[in-house]
């Protein structure tokens, strides 16, 4: 009997090949872990996709009964080469533009001849982060140091949330 070398590779390291979906269900979970690779939390926009465009900083998000906390990694940036809008109470955009501050980082990038290995984060980016729930927006706080972007978005009170009864006469 032939095996195709794939399926006989399958066989030495997932007993599951033998099983008539096996190969499928494995090709298929490698799909969709490589797609998923770097996604977190399933918010849009949170981490560098399939139709990112340009470089995409790390950041954090986690939830507390009082508010949001967003970390974000943007080494060598300063607070003036950044851009926080609010659009509405459940989305923030952030941008800016790495390497535009440091002229060196440019300098350094034109002056290799053939770069074959690049971990530099070089352009404008733009991230987008969607909220599940409504923050406050007239008590967002951030700060920015040593290149973390640190920003607490606190969620509206229960009070402004309650639903109230109409009465109808």
């Amino acid at each position: 009997m032939f095996f195709p070398r794939r399926f006989a590779a399958a066989l030495e390291h997932n007993h599951s090949a033998m099983h008539p979906h096996g190969l499928v269900e494995s090709k298929m979970a490698r799909k969709l872990e490589k797609h998923n690779a770097g996604r977190a939390c399933g918010f849009h926009g949170w981490n560098q996709g399939p139709f990112s465009k340009g470089p995409q900083p790390r950041a954090n998000l986690a939830e507390s009964p009082s508010h949001y906390s967003l970390e974000v990694e943007l080494p060598g940036l300063n607070k003036e080469n950044i851009d926080l809008e609010l659009v509405n109470d459940k989305v923030a955009i952030l941008r800016g533009e790495f390497g535009s501050a440091n002229s060196k980082v440019k300098e350094t990038i034109d002056q290799l001849n053939t770069p074959w290995a690049q971990g530099r984060l070089i352009g404008a980016f733009e991230r987008t982060f969607v909220f599940p729930d409504r923050f406050n927006l007239n008590e967002v706080k951030a700060t920015m140091k040593d290149g973390l972007l640190k920003v607490e978005f606190p969620k509206h009170s229960e009070d402004i949330l309650k639903v109230k009864a109409i009465n109808i006469e």
